[in-house]
């Protein structure tokens, strides 16, 4: 009889490890529409294709993110939800996100909702260096998306307790709204 011999290795996971991350791709705003028109003695035509372009690269430059943080949500009726963008989040990986500059966020709604989502007017702390007043909000309609991004030095910066508030509110009273959000940004 032959007598085999078994090892069984363990892998443990450390909690609390971190995950290098790496975020490169593109951001574009892209239309391709294109007006035609013509008049007693001429035609005409003009084309958009594109509006902004930028492409995220590096870790430390003015095109970089370290950060990126996606949710897929749904508020209740007449609902709203504040997004602590310094001490609150984690990441699609587990990671927490603590942002010190936002240079990308956007909001897509769904078609199905109601009514729109609004944007901004957090009650207190309010992320404001990117509207006009703390009481700003720009309202999302259903089956559309609000994108906003600044690839610069500055980006929307969040300070910890004094700008880092992003509310969210349903503006139906009968049924749910459903919606995505992206951030991206440097810790």
């Amino acid at each position: 009889m032959k007598k085999i011999n078994i090892m069984i290795l363990g892998l443990s996971v450390l909690a609390g490890a971190v995950i290098a991350d790496t975020i490169t791709g593109n951001v574009r705003v892209t239309p391709n529409i294109t007006h035609n028109g013509s008049g007693s003695a001429s035609s005409f035509r003009e084309t958009i294709s594109s509006l902004q372009s930028w492409t995220v690269a590096g870790t430390t430059n003015n095109t970089s993110l370290t950060k990126l943080w996606v949710k897929h949500d749904v508020l209740p009726s007449s609902g709203s939800t504040n997004y602590d963008l310094h001490t609150s989040m984690n990441d699609s990986f587990g990671q927490a996100v603590n942002f010190a500059k936002v240079r990308f966020f956007a909001v897509v709604t769904a078609s199905s909702n109601a009514a729109p989502i609004g944007i901004g007017g957090a009650a207190s702390g309010a992320l404001t260096n990117w509207v006009g007043d703390a009481s700003d909000i720009v309202k999302v309609p259903q089956g559309s998306g609000f994108y906003l991004f600044a690839p610069d030095a500055t980006g929307f910066v969040v300070s910890n307790g004094v700008s880092d508030t992003l509310a969210v509110t349903n503006y139906s009273s009968a049924s749910n709204a459903y919606y995505d959000i992206y951030i991206g940004g440097l810790e």
